[in-house]
């Protein structure tokens, strides 16, 4: 099973393990003795004993009896920082699931297998006394209507909970030995990675804390360019896309089915190539997941199933690992002269605070004109935004940081298409008089070609004489002084419409029927929309008043210059003089129009970014009402999922490829393509094929991507070659190489269209990852916001500035859920701490928002006074978030949030790397039927909870019974996923009910923070206080509930107030504290001591 070198790996391990100098086994005393058993006279190599610790107790040692693993591990002993059994940890690092019981152990020869199913899952196991049988947790106990404590899970506190077994057999438990630390673990574990394994020699990598100031980029990229090697290499090693000898249900055809795909932890997605095999490997298949429902994943296959296959094998086959694009951003700008704002890289470095943008400007309200109105905070953060380069907005949840995002894309699109404006205004004034004439008559002297028009003209007024041309000029001059009389007219009407207007709208303050509302407000946009023309139509006027007086010095001009021309040198010319100081005409703006162009280049584009698709998504549906033309950019494996967003690249590609006359196509494409798919379908058998149309059909565009565009044409010339191609007898190769060309042409042709639609946006919307896709990378964005910007990685946001950035605004909530690390070394060196933290560190200018609009101020409370000191203000009322028609049942009635007391017991999921609580999923059931009596639509109700593993289990529970439609309509989320959702009522379901006391990372008060603030009308959170109130900041939770006496337990719609007295608690502080440089390492020795729950989520 291992080579040579890995076996003697594993030896130096065991020999380091053994010797009596090492750190954890000085004592040697703790060692047992060996048993008098067959064991002790087998050779010292294949003596069965514990991998970690060396224990040979039959009744405590287990095998690992997944393929190719076979080795053994004692349950008696555990890992000190993870507080697991040795038996535990290894399953969890290697995700195996199989267990076996030693065959010397007076529980003799016991293989952990449901009764039913046969699931050999450790994790998703239990035993049930009353029928002295062990059944799965999913699906087979919900088969039997049995009290949850009748069932006992076999694994509880991080190892096997066999208490039962022992005492019926009357076996007395091995007392613990000395727990060895992960660090002697993880070396034992490195040595049966998989053959082939590869990668980088970490330890010969320099890795430096990060600073919150830099020397110079170099410094700045080499610290992050070395963590993201580490976070990679840690990425590497996941398996989440494995898992063995599961139960597969095939459908009745055996050409696909489904397995309980939540409970496995199946991380598997839809754009994944999945190997699936029988576990003797006497059948495989390729598998394609469909669907999921029902917390079952659907599955189709490319080969029909024995009858004999039961349980199989699946994993996600292997691909190239490309280097993290990331990475590779940050190695170009390291190496290339990338286009970025000097004043940008200092603030980034630390070495500037602020640096203002040259053209800014200033108002007392720069809302949307027809949007909501913007509160005074919201006002100074878009004025902060359009002043300084670079600007962060801190946005507490439900502030409306996406109203305000929207609000400065609004400012700078309006900026930006001035500029341009401003800069075709000045290229127009370059012309001659005879062009400024032609355009200020207006379009009907247009109708015919300008250049041909101007020419005209300019030979008829050079054949007339000096009288006549006079008389001419006047005529020109006479047209445009009426056209200035005109618009002074309308300009007059105008005003006065809008003084009845404000007459209307005084008289109707003194109305207080609140159904005039509507009328008042119908008032002030008609008031806004008025103002507005007036002000283009003075524009106008003030326009062509320039350019009449311009005129008339130039005809004074051209007459002295042509007396004098006919007394000196009587040669006629055609060409007329160019206007002299025609910037004067072009702006108001004193700081100029090469100011205003410098600041908002017409050339650039502006860039939202954001980490998630979700986040991403919500920001360009509300970005295309002001500007239909976003484009809005996903990754290849998202496009099929949202491939009918219409401000998608993949959207008007298609539309345009289908409406547009250029690339219609004759149906002999489609005709051909589809045969030639036909042929290879036919013929399984036939292996070899043309390398050219292989490497043409595994581009990195799928295959469905080129069905959308098989419907349109490419060209006339084409299509003809098409048609005549059915009366040629061609061989296979031909053939072949005719696809080919076919399916090049259709590549060009689709980056034609992609290009063209990428220039005429001017807003491009995407995730940070997908900033650095190569079909941006030939276009400049200047302008650069960035929402959710703590949940990225420094790395991940600094590459979104490398096309040009000159102005930046990164918006987020640093108290909110900050970015996912893979490695631990790397997140204690600080790849942990976001940009947008570093920068506030560093005191660029900043504003936050302090009007909450989402959530009933109720529900506001706790996280406003325990994370915002009591800052924020509450922009809605209690009649505002009270829901009409319904309430929680007595004792709760009409009050928005309560705390719902759940005693109960939590269990690992079928992963191991998760949890479970059955109880509390009971009692969420009951509150939503409750809920569907009471008529509430699926579509207001959110559940949250801060483990995968009772997310699955809820969708299971929920989705097979009762209201079992209703229930599947109901969004359930992790408080991760959470972030940026939310809905009317929310269940929080906690998880955590341990008698050790612990929580995990639920003491994180960023994602309790996250999980507080989703609901706008009801907040039920469920938990066993008992548990929870062992932390110290879930504590002040429940003894705010306590105090306003909102917790409860029993029955739901007969609970029972529940009275709990802590006291006088110390009032607890939200640490920030971070550490840069020297700090860091003094502090990493202090604190060196591992988290209980560091692999589980």
């Amino acid at each position: 099973m291992f080579d040579s070198s890995q076996t003697l790996q594993i030896n130096r391990f065991r020999n380091q393990r053994d010797s009596p100098v090492h750190d954890d086994y000085q004592d040697q005393s703790y060692f047992p003795n060996y048993p008098e058993n067959d064991d002790q006279y087998l050779p010292e190599d294949e003596q069965i004993a514990c991998d970690y610790c060396g224990e040979t107790s039959e009744n405590t040692l287990f095998r690992c009896a997944e393929a190719e693993c076979g080795r053994w591990f004692c349950n008696n002993s555990f890992i000190k920082e993870t507080k697991a059994s040795h038996l535990i940890f290894h399953l969890n690092t290697f995700n195996h699931k199989k267990v076996e019981v030693h065959e010397f152990s007076q529980l003799g020869p016991i293989v952990f297998e449901c009764i039913s199913c046969k699931t050999s899952n450790i994790f998703s196991l239990g035993y049930i006394p009353a029928f002295d049988a062990i059944y799965c947790r999913v699906p087979c106990l919900n088969d039997f209507e049995i009290e949850i404590s009748a069932w006992m899970p076999l694994v509880v506190d991080k190892a096997l909970a066999l208490d039962d077994f022992y005492l019926n057999a009357g076996i007395r438990k091995n007392k613990r030995n000395k727990p060895i630390s992960i660090k002697i673990a993880n070396e034992i574990e490195s040595a049966y990675l998989p053959s082939g394994y590869e990668e980088e020699d970490l330890e010969l990598l320099e890795s430096k804390p990060i600073l919150q100031r830099y020397p110079n980029l170099k410094v700045y990229l080499k610290r992050f360019i070395s963590l993201l090697i580490h976070n990679e290499a840690e990425d590497r090693k996941a398996m989440q896309g494995i898992i063995n000898e599961i139960v597969f249900h095939f459908n009745s055809q055996r050409t696909g089915g489904f397995i309980y795909g939540f409970e496995a932890g199946c991380k598997f997605s839809f754009t994944d190539t999945i190997f699936i095999s029988d576990i003797t490997g006497a059948w495989d298949s390729h598998a394609t997941l469909i669907e999921i429902r029902e917390a079952k994943f659907f599955f189709e296959l490319s080969v029909k199933a024995p009858l004999f296959v039961t349980k199989v094998s699946m994993r996600v086959e292997e691909k190239k690992v490309k280097k993290n694009r990331t990475r590779k951003e940050l190695e170009r700008f390291m190496s290339e002269n990338v286009d970025i704002d000097e004043d940008i890289v200092k603030i980034l470095l630390g070495q500037k605070k602020e640096s203002f943008i040259p053209h800014s400007y200033n108002t007392s309200d720069f809302s949307i004109p027809g949007m909501k109105i913007l509160n005074s905070t919201q006002n100074i953060a878009v004025r902060n935004a359009l002043k300084y380069k670079f600007s962060i907005i801190e946005g507490p949840p439900g502030t409306g940081k996406t109203e305000t995002i929207v609000t400065i894309v609004y400012n700078i699109l309006n900026l930006r298409r001035k500029s341009y404006e401003e800069l075709l205004q000045k290229k127009k004034m370059n012309r001659t008089m005879i062009d400024i004439f032609t355009e200020a008559r207006g379009e009907a002297d247009l109708s015919c070609n300008v250049v041909d028009y101007t020419n005209t003209i300019c030979k008829k007024v050079d054949k007339l004489i000096l009288p006549q041309k006079n008389k001419v000029n006047e005529g020109f001059n006479r047209k445009l002084q009426k056209e200035i009389k005109e618009l002074n007219a309308q300009i007059k009407a105008q005003e006065d419409e809008i003084s009845n207007l404000r007459f209307k709208l005084k008289m109707m303050n003194h109305v207080l029927d609140p159904q005039y509302s509507d009328y008042e407000n119908n008032l002030l946009m008609m008031i806004t929309q008025k103002t507005m023309e007036v002000a283009k139509l003075q524009s106008k006027a003030k326009q062509i008043e320039l350019i009449n007086k311009q005129f008339l010095n130039s005809v004074q001009k051209k007459e002295a210059l042509f007396l004098e021309t006919e007394a000196n040198r009587p040669v006629k010319t055609s060409s007329l003089q160019p206007i002299d100081d025609f910037d004067t005409m072009l702006s108001n703006d004193p700081s100029g129009v090469s100011v205003l162009n410098y600041s908002y280049m017409p050339d650039s584009k502006i860039l939202v970014c954001a980490s998630s698709n979700t986040a991403v998504t919500h920001l360009a549906q509300k970005l295309s009402k002001i500007d239909p033309n976003l484009l809005h950019i996903y990754a290849r494996s998202k496009e099929e999922e949202f491939k009918f967003d219409e401000t998608s690249l993949r959207y008007k590609i298609h539309n345009i490829l289908r409406d547009n006359k250029k690339y219609n196509f004759y149906k002999h494409l489609l005709d051909v393509v589809k045969k030639r798919k036909k042929i290879q379908n036919d013929k399984p058998n036939v292996k070899k094929r043309s390398h050219s149309v292989d490497s043409a059909s595994n581009s990195s565009d799928s295959q469905e991507s080129f069905d959308d565009i098989f419907d349109y044409s490419i060209d006339h010339q084409l299509a003809q070659e098409i048609k005549s191609i059915q009366n040629k007898d061609l061989n296979r190769n031909e053939r072949e190489n005719y696809l080919t060309r076919i399916l090049e042409k259709m590549r060009e042709v689709k980056a034609q269209v992609e290009k063209s639609i990428i220039k005429d946006a001017e807003i491009v919307c995407c995730t940070c990852a997908s900033s650095s896709i190569y079909i941006l990378n030939e276009y400049k964005f200047q302008h650069v916001l960035i929402d959710e910007a703590t949940q990225n990685l420094e790395p991940e946001t600094v590459q979104c500035f490398l096309k040009g950035a000159s102005h930046v605004v990164l918006i987020g909530d640093t108290m909110q859920l900050g970015a996912v690390v893979k490695s631990n070394y790397a997140g204690d060196l600080g790849l942990s701490v976001s940009l947008m933290q570093r920068l506030l560190d560093n005191d660029v200018p900043r504003q936050q928002l302090k009007v909450q609009y989402r959530m009933h101020p109720d529900i506001a409370e706790f996280s406003n006074i325990m994370f915002y000191q009591g800052s924020i203000q509450n922009g809605v009322s209690y009649i505002d978030r009270h829901y009409h028609g319904f309430q929680f049942p007595e004792p709760v009635g009409d009050r928005p949030s309560f705390f719902y007391n759940i005693e109960s017991s939590e269990e690992i999921d079928g992963s191991g790397c998760s949890f479970v609580n059955r109880s509390e999923a009971v009692a969420i059931k009951k509150i939503l039927n409750y809920m569907y009596d009471c008529g509430i639509p699926p579509e207001h109700i959110g559940i949250i909870t801060f483990y995968e593993g009772q997310r699955g289990y809820l969708r299971f529970y929920l989705e097979n019974g009762e209201n079992s439609l209703y229930m599947s309509k109901i969004e359930i989320w992790s408080v991760d996923a959470s972030q940026g959702r939310e809905k009317e009522f929310i269940i929080l379901s906690c998880v955590r009910a341990n008698q050790n006391s612990g929580v995990g990372f639920l003491k994180a008060y960023q994602r309790l923070n996250v999980a507080m603030t989703r609901a706008k009308y009801g907040l039920i959170i469920c938990g066993d206080f008992q548990t929870l109130s062992s932390d110290e900041l879930w504590e002040q939770l429940i003894n705010f509930y306590a105090k306003k006496r909102l917790i409860f337990q029993g029955d739901f719609e007969n609970m029972d107030e529940l009275e709990i007295d802590f006291g006088d608690l110390e009032p607890y502080t939200v640490s920030r504290r971070l550490f840069y440089g020297d700090e860091m390492g003094e502090y990493l020795q202090n604190n060196n001591s591992g988290d209980d729950d560091d692999y589980y989520y």
